[in-house]
């Protein structure tokens, strides 16, 4: 026994003296751990020299080198051996890139001055940033976030300007255009910012004409923005007029900031100018068409127009409601049921393709459902098939029940026999054990023979097919489905299309028990939306659900 543990420990020895040394470990570093123990095993000491263990490394030659210093690793870790450590050489980004992630950094972390110091030394040091560090310093100058309160706040406007960032703006775009880079069209937004911060609107508003009358760079709305804030708070009713007509020259769609922003001037101004009731309710009947719901501060903007002395006459301003009829008893009459032009059709159901093609993976075959739909058409009721086969279904034994399509489908020719329609379903639906089912089977070989049925292929978003085909299906359409149509695709969608067409043709069902139960909720019978009534009053539907009503005194 004593003889066992003294070769114990002999072998523990030699096994350490084997691999303290590194270059010696270097050596050997394609022999296994295994091949190591079996050499120095308990109470077995064999004794070679370090030739043999060289030859033993040549001989695991065909093992990888990435294998042989993992091993060798987990044999050193197991003797106490320290381990080498293996660093990466680390890059060194250019100075260009470097003076970049500081003012990037700077600007995340709302740290100015520390991003003007970064252009500084920059600058100091003949070191050429990239266009986007121009971009990001001009925004920072013109007031970041915070332009439009600097542009009405008197106070914490000339607190800011005791800072003198907004000098930096003509310091910025010198070393923009010396280096080269070219202007874009943040860039004159951001000096439109300044301007409007300067009580400049003007001067804003030629800077955004200019990246119109530019073809090389972008159009955007906001360029317009500084210099309606500008007017606006200078209560400027003619130069907010004026920027309005310059939007709707550059083919630009004013939102309901850009409306909110022209009602404030006008209300703001002595109405001592030249702009005549008229043309403030040609303004809002342009708004009617473009936006539906306003927020808060847009009703409030619209109530303090109509009590100022803009209007010709006094005029009632009251938060009102609406019957599920549409009339409104403040008003005295009833709201209409408003839905899109044959020209807005068309715009939609193009940008539903457009953004559909995009999406799918297969973009090719969206264009055949097209294609499909006019050799086959018209239909006149698009049936959301998956969303009608999975209502209720939240139970044990619930599932994508069949019986609940046929329902559909049958109160449907029965309703609207004028109207032929057509069930969308996933490819994956039409497969399976459910599927297969002989009343399953029966009802998709009905709908196929009858050219009523379409099933969206692989790797496509069948709510794209259901949503095209009902808009397509024109002003008598009806979709039937309860979908919210709440998630990220239909965000895509332009709004002012969307929530209109949504009100007019969305047709809602219930089920109260078996497929015999089946109700459908015909959609309202007027539009949420801005109304100029045929009594002359004026009817705006606040988020909130309520309206806020407006009529001639008397």
């Amino acid at each position: 026994m004593c003889s066992g543990l003294r070769g114990i420990r002999y072998s523990s020895y030699c096994y350490r003296l084997f691999f303290r040394n590194y270059s010696v470990a270097r050596c050997v570093s394609g022999i296994t751990a295994s091949r190591v123990r079996s050499r120095l095993c308990f109470g077995v000491v064999t004794q070679r020299p370090l030739s043999s263990y060289a030859s033993m490394a040549q001989s695991d030659g065909k093992r990888s080198l990435a294998s042989g210093q993992m091993q060798e690793s987990e044999s050193n870790a197991a003797v106490g051996v320290p381990q080498p450590r293996l660093t990466k050489k680390r890059k060194v980004m250019p100075p260009s890139v470097q003076y970049r992630v500081r003012i990037q950094q700077a600007a995340k972390k709302h740290t100015i001055d520390d991003a003007f110091a970064a252009f500084e030394q920059a600058k100091a040091e003949n070191v050429r940033l990239s266009p986007d560090c121009f971009v990001t310093l001009l925004f920072l100058a013109a007031g970041g976030d915070s332009w439009e309160e600097l542009v009405h706040c008197r106070e914490k406007r000339e607190e800011y300007l005791k800072t003198e960032r907004l000098q930096k703006c003509d310091e910025i775009l010198e070393c923009l255009v010396s280096s080269g880079s070219p202007m874009v069209e943040m860039c004159y937004t951001a000096l439109a910012r300044r301007d409007a911060i300067l009580g400049r609107g003007s001067s804003a508003l030629s800077l955004a004409n200019q990246v119109t009358e530019d073809t090389t760079l972008s159009q955007r709305l906001r360029c317009y923005l500084p210099a309606l804030v500008s007017f606006t708070a200078a209560g400027d009713a003619m130069g907010a007029m004026e920027t309005y007509r310059n939007i709707m020259a550059a083919g630009l769609e004013p939102g309901e900031i850009e409306f909110q922003k022209i009602i404030q001037a006008l209300s703001n101004s002595d109405s001592t100018d030249d702009i005549t009731w008229e043309t403030v309710e040609s303004l809002l009947l342009h708004m009617s068409r473009e936006t539906t719901q306003l927020t808060k501060e847009t009703i409030s903007e619209l109530s303090r127009l109509f009590t100022s002395q803009r209007p010709p006459q006094p005029w009632t301003v009251e938060t009102c409601s609406v019957h599920d009829d549409g009339f409104c008893e403040f008003c005295n009459d009833k709201l209409q049921a408003i839905d899109l032009t044959e020209e807005e059709y068309e715009q939609f159901s193009s940008g539903i393709a457009s953004l559909a093609g995009k999406q799918a993976k297969q973009p090719e075959d969206f264009g055949t459902f097209v294609e499909w739909l006019k050799s086959h058409g018209p239909f006149g009721v698009i049936i959301d098939a998956a969303n009608v086969a999975f209502y209720g279904q939240n139970f044990d034994t619930g599932g994508f029940n069949f019986g609940q399509i046929e329902a559909v489908v049958d109160r449907v020719r029965r309703d609207f026999p004028d109207l032929k329609p057509l069930v969308i379903l996933h490819i994956n639906r039409t497969k399976g054990h459910l599927a297969n089912s002989q009343k399953a089977k029966a009802l998709l070989t009905d709908l196929t023979e009858k050219n009523s049925f379409y099933a969206a292929p692989h790797g496509s978003n069948d709510d794209w097919y259901w949503m095209y085909a009902a808009v397509a299906a024109g002003q008598r359409g009806l979709l039937v489905s309860n979908d919210e149509m709440r998630d990220h695709l239909f965000n895509l969608l332009s709004p002012k299309y969307f929530d209109k067409w949504k009100q007019r043709h969305q047709m809602r069902y219930t089920f109260a028990g078996d497929v015999t139960t089946l109700e459908f909720q015909s959609p309202p019978p007027y539009t949420r939306c801005t109304q100029h009534l045929s009594n002359g009053c004026w009817m705006f539907p606040a988020d909130d659900g309520t309206w806020l009503g407006a009529k001639i005194d008397g």
